[in-house]
């Protein structure tokens, strides 16, 4: 039995290796052994990034582009490419380590102004953001934009369409006096409050969450539920203590 220990876990390889395998630099009890291995040592020695990169500065020829297109198209023909692929998917989703590696490279790239104007100009440009998340506010935000326009004029400005962003979030109202200050509007269904239409969401999608999201950026936020736009005057007197 082999004595050789894989480089990235530690554990001890229980199997047999051929003579040529014993002369290997490094080993790995499974290929997810190697793949953070690897990571880990070309982001050591800064590989791939940059003018490191090889392709850096290149353009892909069309005759590149059509052989690659050609192999993608081959693999997909393939069911049991696809179904490979899709349990592949399944399990990575169940492992919190890349769900967090996935959510932090997320959150970098959303901090470029340049990428984050890029992705909202296609959402705004895009047939599905222009039916569902129309630029305009929709009816319970231009109620709620009324009473704002008519009891604090000049106060807020709505940021519905993603005009101004906090990270990743899209705040509904966002104060035009230099306050730190931001609104949203929650529906009952989609923010899970209680009672009939309770609904199990995501911590940041709720009314604490929501808030400690955007206290993490330096706002202070208000959150209005739809069903408190029955009673105008109790909207008016919460913005009011608030600002």
């Amino acid at each position: 039995m082999s004595s050789i220990y894989c480089d990235n876990c530690g554990s001890p390889i229980i199997k047999k290796l051929k003579g040529e395998q014993r002369q290997y630099r490094h080993h790995f009890c499974n290929g997810k052994c190697y793949g953070q291995w690897r990571s880990q040592y070309l982001t050591s020695i800064g590989y791939g990034r940059g003018a490191s990169n090889s392709m850096y500065g290149r353009k892909l020829s069309d005759l590149t582009k059509q052989l690659i297109s050609k192999s993608v198209k081959r693999a997909l023909s393939k069911p049991a490419w696809k179904e490979a692929q899709s349990q592949r998917g399944r399990r990575n989703m169940q492992d919190p380590d890349y769900i967090a590696k996935l959510r932090s490279a997320g959150k970098r790239l959303w901090e470029d102004p340049g990428y984050r104007d890029r992705v909202l100009t296609g959402l705004r440009e895009s047939m599905p953001y222009r039916k569902y998340q129309s630029k305009k506010p929709n009816r319970p935000e231009s109620q709620l934009l009324g009473l704002l326009d008519t009891n604090f004029p000049e106060e807020w400005r709505y940021t519905g369409d993603g005009s101004f962003t906090l990270g990743y979030y899209i705040p509904d109202f966002v104060n035009c006096n230099g306050k730190k200050l931001v609104i949203e509007l929650f529906g009952e269904y989609w923010h899970g409050k209680r009672g009939k239409k309770k609904r199990q969401v995501k911590w940041d999608k709720t009314e604490e969450g929501r808030k400690e999201v955007y206290k993490s950026f330096g706002f202070d936020c208000l959150v209005i539920w739809g069903d408190e736009l029955k009673d105008p005057e109790k909207v008016i007197a919460k913005v009011r203590s608030f600002t």
